[in-house]
């Protein structure tokens, strides 16, 4: 075959599982990783995402700025007051909804 310059080769995104550090009253689900732990792609609002959950369970969501950019009943990832990625709901307990607790791992990623 013909040689390849690695400088040619993208790195592929293989999405990391985090962990659930912390379920506001709300119900939104912080996460142990911050915006720039996204895969390229998945870090401008607008990105449709897919949630990986435990037990192999996944769900469709969307990368937002802000709880209300969601409609009703659509699984959202923003930057929370922390820092942190958060899973929401827009006037929802994205937790209860997910059946996420802390412990629990997450993977995000594009569609």
């Amino acid at each position: 075959g013909s040689e390849v310059d690695p400088a040619d080769l993208e790195a592929a995104a293989v999405a990391e599982p985090w962990t659930v550090v912390h379920v506001d009253r709300f119900g939104n689900v912080a996460l142990a990783a911050g915006p720039g732990d996204l895969a390229p792609g998945a870090d401008r609002p607008g990105a449709e995402l897919v949630v990986q959950l435990p037990g192999g369970r996944s769900e469709p969501a969307v990368r937002v700025a802000t709880y209300s950019d969601l409609g009703p009943g659509r699984i959202g990832v923003l930057v929370d007051s922390s820092g942190r990625l958060a899973v929401v709901l827009d006037r929802a307990p994205a937790a209860g909804w997910l059946a996420l607790t802390p412990g629990d791992r997450v993977e995000i990623r594009p569609t």
